[in-house]
């Protein structure tokens, strides 16, 4: 079932159907959906409800609701009438336009893709709704025309992208108001596009339109003669459906066309261009089979489809029947070599006509062999090579005329080369130098934007694969920014070595003398391939100098498992990238690294990951085999055993010599003399002490330590004192008086050059301060503002003694004490001065001048 509720805003959390959004929605909607079903004809079959997608309509205004119901198919029931029900459902929602307590779209109703158009149905009761449908039916007429003002482009031949869904909408809005306003308005339906088709070279586009309209024993046929007239009408003799313009001699309705020029004779009418099916069919080695790619409706068959589609489509446009190929479609997948592999059937389909040639399968196979590197790749999947099938061509594998070199696979070598440069007017911000931030990935796309085309026209150019920026760094120089990238190749393609001069000639020609790449200014003398040019200072020295310190690293990754031995797989490539990602942080951050240049992954190989890569060092550094190894061991080493970051588990470390293959890309001032210790506490408040984070074997201390050094890092990195930062280490977590903070403990090294900036505590102390928003946040953690110390800075000069608040019922509870003691000490004073003045009532006395005393008892008293 599918639908559309119009008082329902679409949300964000509505795509994601683990979110609670989702959940909530859906649980709405199905307790909805089961009321209305358990009153009509299928009520008593168990049915139950689950909501598959809710997408986003009219900017978000609307939800379209995509259900999937089932329900007990038994012998005592009749068989699913989908008309029946669509008219049972209409019949209890006021005909279709509200479900308590949602408004919904009167026309969005499918039922099992049945659909009706927005008229009165009859009402009927479930018991006396017929089993066979009453409405009226539905008929379709094809409408083919030219628009000569919208040139052809690549994404239009491609269903569903965004190209096609863009034309394809503007289009059906124009055609439908045209054929409201003609003869069949009233039981006119909709039409849709069905394909786009260049013509006159891409200059012109072809359209080709599918309308339906209902039609019942009332109506009369359709008078295609008249449909046509009605176009023209509206139309200006057929030459412009604003804003397009249109071939007035290309209308065609069902068949029916005329001439514009109408001769004395009675023409012949011309053919409308037909089409014609053709099945492809082969197997994708690397795409594993999954249950759900037999059900058409899924959405796991539905991506695969739309990408298979895509990578189709654009490869079937270069062979023989490009001009004239239409589209294709999946029609199945299936499990080949026990779910390792998925086997795929499609239908294609071309357009034919008399100017049009035979269509020839084996011509059709020979193209997509050729297109596809011998039919071993397809964009992202690698293809079984003897599973192609056109139309049934061949009938067997040994009768596809194929090179040796296309039925011996090679293994594909890949090579890389390093490219360096610094931009004059790319301002360096903290954004662009974190790796994988959106100011970082969207200044990475618009670099490859620039350099992929220029590479692609050196003599490199047919091997060339892509280029990956690793970092971008402030510039030594000036306010700009130095990039340094790595591009990879296909070296087996390659006819020679390649020649880096070569390239950089080629480059510098392509980049105004190395001054300008696309809208930035580069740097005079700043462009480096392979690191060449060598610098100034480097080549002023001896000739050994200019050749760079080469050692070979090989280690086995224990817990990983290479899955694809292919190099030019994404599952082989994403493996490369991130071990040499590591790699390469693992030098930069330890105490070498003003000796280190790069690290490049060379190879994989199968069973746990064997890893082989090469690493260069500045000659001038002097360093050794045994300190690569034993930096490499140390820096890798935890309690228990070897990491690589927080992902890789190594073992079987070794290190030798080798002759380099790349130069130097930048030259690094003399390794540090001395280096400087700080040991940096403060507390993280959005993160809870838990007790495994007092054992450093466990996981959570490890992944916790990992993640918090990585931000310091990456913290200091980024500063003024980034050049002398060697790395910082987390010791220890710590518990607060707060169960829901967690003190930390590390220590942070800087090297200290000739000539350098002394560092020092207080240094060392505004600059994470001013780094983190004045010491409230360290990434995605939150830290309290008093607890940062930097080897006692500024606890020594500014001791902060902690101040508790007392909770303000302890404050109530002292007042009332307070006053109830005074209310206490009142009464006793009271109670001690009544006590005094009845005692002096019992007596009365009398002093006379003699100093003689009378009780009041005297009788003398009287007188």
């Amino acid at each position: 079932m599918n639908f559309t509720v119009i008082n329902l805003k679409h949300k964000e959390e509505m795509k994601n159907p683990n979110s609670t959004t989702f959940s909530y929605t859906e649980r709405a909607f199905v307790a909805l959906l089961l009321k209305l079903l358990k009153k009509t004809s299928i009520g008593q079959a168990s049915v139950t409800c689950r909501v598959a997608a809710l997408r986003r309509l009219r900017d978000g205004d609307a939800v379209g609701v995509d259900a999937i119901c089932t329900y007990r198919n038994d012998s005592a029931m009749p068989p699913f009438d989908k008309v029946k029900i669509y008219g049972e459902i209409v019949n209890q929602t006021w005909g279709f336009t509200k479900i308590v307590p949602y408004q919904v779209e009167k026309t969005s109703l499918y039922v099992n893709g049945y659909h009706e158009p927005a008229f009165e149905p009859p009402t009927l009761t479930p018991s006396a709704m017929p089993s066979t449908t009453q409405f009226p039916a539905m008929a379709s007429f094809t409408i083919n025309y030219t628009i000569t003002n919208l040139m052809y482009k690549q994404g239009m031949g491609v269903l569903h992208s965004k190209v096609f869904n863009s034309t394809r909408g503007t289009v059906n809005l124009l055609m439908r108001q045209l054929l409201k306003k003609s003869s069949i308005g009233p039981q006119f339906l909709r039409c849709d596009v069905t394909a786009f088709r260049s013509m006159n070279n891409g200059q012109e586009t072809a359209v080709d339109n599918v309308c339906t309209y209902w039609k019942n024993s009332t109506t009369a046929p359709l008078n295609e003669k008249r449909v046509y007239h009605d176009l023209l009408n509206h139309t200006n003799g057929f030459t412009e459906m604003r804003p397009y313009k249109l071939d007035q001699d290309s209308l065609f309705v069902n068949d029916y066309h005329e001439s514009p020029h109408q001769p004395t004779f009675v023409p012949t009418t011309p053919t409308k261009p037909t089409s014609e099916d053709f099945t492809v069919n082969f197997t994708v080695t690397n795409l594993k089979y999954k249950s759900q790619m037999a059900n058409p409706s899924s959405s796991t068959f539905r991506f695969t489809d739309k990408v298979i589609v895509s990578l189709m489509s654009s490869i079937m446009k270069q062979t023989s029947i490009g001009p004239t190929f239409m589209s294709c479609n999946v029609t199945a997948l299936r499990s080949m070599d026990g779910g390792k592999a998925t086997a795929v059937d499609s239908v294609c389909t071309h357009r034919t006509n008399s100017t049009t040639p035979r269509f020839d399968r084996a011509e059709v196979h020979r193209g997509l062999t050729n297109a596809t590197d011998g039919f071993t790749k397809m964009g992202l999947y690698t293809l079984d090579w003897a599973s192609l099938r056109v139309d049934g061509f061949p009938e067997s594998p040994s009768s596809v005329h194929v090179t040796p070199a296309s039925t011996t696979p090679r293994t594909p070598t890949i090579g890389y080369l390093t490219i360096n440069c610094t931009f004059t007017n790319l301002p360096y911000t903290r954004d662009l130098g974190t790796r994988g931030s959106r100011k970082f990935n969207s200044t990475e796309k618009v670099m490859q934007y620039y350099m992929n085309p220029i590479l692609k026209n050196t003599s490199i150019g047919s091997t060339f694969i892509e280029c990956h920026v690793e970092n971008f760094r402030a510039a030594q120089t000036g306010n700009g920014v130095t990039m340094n990238a790595l591009c990879s190749y296909r070296k087996d393609l390659l006819p020679t070595p390649l020649d880096r001069a070569k390239v950089h000639r080629e480059m510098s020609d392509m980049t105004n003398g190395g001054r300008k790449m696309g809208r930035y200014n580069m740097q005079e003398n700043s462009l480096r391939v392979n690191g060449y040019p060598p610098s100034s200072t480097t080549r002023s020295k001896s000739p050994s100098a200019s050749d760079g310190l080469a050692y070979e690293l090989n280690f086995t990754i224990i817990n990983e498992n290479l899955t694809n031995s292919d190099p030019s797989s994404p599952e082989y490539k994403q493996l490369m990238a991130s071990i040499g990602r590591r790699l390469n942080q693992l030098f930069n951050e330890s105490d070498i690294r003003n000796g280190f240049r790069i690290c490049n992954v060379t190879g994989l190989r199968f069973g746990s990951v064997i890893v082989d890569c090469k690493c260069f060092f500045n000659p001038e550094k002097n360093v050794t085999r045994d300190l690569v190894e034993k930096t490499f061991n140390e820096e890798t080493q935890n309690a228990t055993s070897q990491w690589l970051g927080s992902r890789f588990q190594l073992k079987g470390v070794t290190v030798r010599a080798l002759e380099p293959d790349i130069e130097p890309v930048t030259h690094s001032p003399a390794l540090s003399s001395k280096k400087k210790s700080f040991a940096l506490k403060f507390t993280i408040t959005n993160l809870a002490y838990v007790v495994p984070l007092r054992n450093p074997k466990t996981k959570i201390f490890q992944s916790t330590k990992h993640d918090v050094e990585s931000k310091l890092n990456q913290l200091f990195q980024n500063s003024i004192l980034g050049p002398q930062f060697l790395g910082c280490s987390v010791e220890d977590f710590r518990p607060t008086t707060q169960v829901n903070e967690t003190g930390v403990d590390s220590n942070c090294r800087f090297a200290l050059d000739d000539g350098s900036r002394d560092v020092d505590k207080g240094l060392v102390y505004n600059v994470f301060k001013n780094l983190t928003s004045q010491g409230s946040s360290l990434g995605e953690y939150t830290l309290d503002k008093n607890s940062l110390h930097v080897s006692g800075y500024p606890s020594e000069l500014t001791p902060v003694t902690p101040t508790k608040e007392l909770p303000f019922w302890v404050i109530i509870l002292i007042c009332l004490s307070v006053l109830l003691g005074f209310i206490l000490l009142f009464l006793l004073c009271f109670l001690i001065a009544f006590c005094l003045r009845r005692k002096a009532g019992k007596y009365q006395v009398q002093q006379n001048i003699l100093g003689t005393y009378y009780p009041h008892l005297d009788m003398r008293k009287v007188h």
